[in-house]
This record gives C-alpha cells, structure tokens and sequence, in this order.
C-alpha cells in the first residue's frame, strides 16, 4: 500500500475533501495530514511527509527543489490545482518524480493519477 501525505492545512482540507473523498484516498495506503494548523516550510513537509511515495499537494504548498531532493521515497506530487507555478518541474523531472497538476475537466488529472498509481505499484 502506498503511503499518501496531504499537505492541506486543516482549514482547507475541509473545504477540499469531504469524509467519501479521504475514505477514498485510504483505500489506497496509509494517509498522513498536516495536522500544523497552516502552511508547511519545506523543511517541514520533507520531515512530515518522509517516507511517503505520494504527496497530494494544496495549491499554495510550494515544490521546492529541495524538497524532491530531501524525499527518496518520494514517486508523485499531486497538486489538486491547475497552478504549478510555485513547483520545480525540473528538479522533480530531474530525480524521477512525477508531477501532476488538476486540470479545469479533472479528466486529465485522473488518467495522471493512474499513471503514477501504475508506476508506483510497479517500482
């Protein structure tokens, strides 16, 4: 099973996933939440998300260079936004982390969550 970290502030978890959608993510792994009460510093996510093949991202959580670089584990950054201005595609690209952003149908979105689902079960 994968193990999944959200990187939403609690706030904004609630308004982005309801109780179906989390139980719908913990059919897939073992799910970790920033439980910070706000925005974690890289340094804060490398530490809270170790260990985690998945980050689902909020859209304000950057995707720091060092953050791919401080994650071994690390398969897939999700950012449930279209915005991915404030991720360093590169970086990730360059370690073999796959970057995912939302689209404005969710149709996209959801054949690149397969597609990391389907790399990550067979890594």
């Amino acid at each position: 099973m994968a193990r999944i970290f959200l990187t939403h502030p609690p706030e904004a978890l609630k308004n982005f996933y309801g109780d179906k959608a989390i139980a719908g993510i913990k059919a897939l792994g073992e799910v970790r939440f920033n439980g910070a009460g706000r925005e974690l510093s890289t340094q804060e996510l490398i530490a809270a998300a170790h260990g985690c093949e998945l980050i689902i991202s909020y859209r304000q959580t950057p995707g720091e260079a060092n953050l791919f670089r401080g994650s071994p584990d690390l398969v897939a950054f999700l950012r449930c936004a279209i915005d991915i201005r404030n991720v360093d595609v590169a970086a990730a690209s360059e370690i073999g982390v796959l970057v995912t952003q939302a689209s404005a149908g969710f149709v996209a979105s959801v054949a690149e969550w397969v597609v990391g689902r389907t790399r990550l079960l067979h890594s």
